[in-house]
């Protein structure tokens, strides 16, 4: 049996792809708006899961459909919940990396459109 790949490493391979793929749409001249849209829901399905693998680790108690909340709100949540469970620094730090892990491909695109146009 094999195990499944961990949350953390499934975002960061996500936004990683993710930023290639953008790099190279801006670079032909060519973005592509669905693409966008498949990587909002792949971001919010990986951040749910996520939130799902942690809660569970940390003992956090929370509604049944907090991972519903994640997933339709998660620039609000899962910063609430990272300081819950971790205090306020080290969730904030967590906070602020996984912000620029999500924030990666509107970077990468950034600076390939300033400069190859």
């Amino acid at each position: 049996m094999t195990r499944a790949l961990p949350p953390t490493i499934g975002l960061l391979l996500l936004s990683a792809f993710y930023s290639l793929l953008a790099g190279w749409e801006v670079y032909r001249g060519s973005y592509v708006d669905e693409v966008d849209l498949l990587y909002n829901i792949g971001l919010s399905l990986s951040l749910a899961w996520w939130v799902y693998v942690d809660r569970r680790r940390q003992g956090y108690p929370a509604v049944f459909e907090f991972e519903a909340f994640v997933f339709f709100g998660w620039p609000l949540v899962v910063p609430y919940y990272l300081v819950r469970t971790r205090g306020w620094l080290r969730g904030a730090v967590i906070s602020l990396l996984g912000g620029l892990a999500v924030c990666l491909p509107a970077i990468t695109s950034s600076l390939v459109y300033l400069l190859y146009w």
